[in-house]
Formats: C-alpha cells, sequence, structure tokens
C-alpha cells in the first residue's frame, strides 16, 4: 500500500465522477491532477539502505565540484553542472512554496485553519 494520494487513482475518481475532468467532491469543485515531476529525472527510495546510495552518490557528485578552480580546463563542464543545479533549485523551491501556500489556503477555507494533512514524516 502507498501513503498518500495516488495521482493516477485520483484521476480515474474524478473522470468517472465527473464530466470534463472535474466532479464535486463534499460540495468542492475538484478536478484531475497532474505531476510535477514529468520530465523531471529523480530516484524514489524505498528502504534506509537506499537512502545511504543515494547520499553517497550525492557526496560524490558535491566531491567532484570541490576540486574545481575557476579557469581550469573543465572549467566549462563545471559552470554548467552548477547551472543546472541552480536551476532545479529554483524549481523545486517554486513549488515547494506554491504548495505550502495550497495547503494554507485548503486549510483556512475549508478545515477552519486546522491541518488536514498528516503531520511530516521523519
Amino acid at each position: 500500500m502507498r501513503r498518500g494520494l495516488v495521482l493516477s487513482s485520483w484521476n480515474r475518481w474524478v473522470s468517472a465522477n465527473g464530466a470534463d475532468g472535474a466532479a464535486t467532491l463534499e460540495g468542492a469543485k475538484v478536478s484531475c491532477l497532474s505531476s510535477s515531476l514529468k520530465g523531471c529525472r529523480y530516484h524514489l527510495c524505498r528502504d534506509a539502505s537506499e537512502i545511504a546510495d543515494e547520499k553517497r552518490r550525492r557526496e560524490s557528485m558535491l566531491q567532484g565540484l570541490r576540486g574545481w578552480r575557476p579557469g581550469s580546463p573543465s572549467d566549462d563542464r563545471y559552470r554548467r553542472r552548477i547551472d543546472s543545479w541552480r536551476e532545479m533549485a529554483e524549481r523545486f523551491l517554486c513549488e515547494l512554496y506554491s504548495l505550502r501556500q495550497a495547503s494554507e489556503a485548503i486549510s483556512r477555507r475549508y478545515f477552519d485553519g486546522n491541518q488536514p494533512l498528516p503531520p511530516q514524516m521523519p
């Protein structure tokens, strides 16, 4: 069993319960959802050993950047990598703050200021 909302299940329910991809749930209009991860490379860690492997991989990538010196022969490669990481971080932060604002607006409007989502996982 997966934790949280599975987009495919939600979208099937919306399609089955509403016209043009929109349905009503407890009097509120709802529609199909899309994933912001489409086109993004990501890795889902299923257990502690996979998390440790991913941390090692990321640390290795960071170590590769630590040896960089401006003006070195690999200058262009490092600059492209840094620009790529910066762009990913910007997209991630925009998405993160958008979701947080949406969650707060939903809790105020429909749940009398109470948080309907489960607390953060450790």
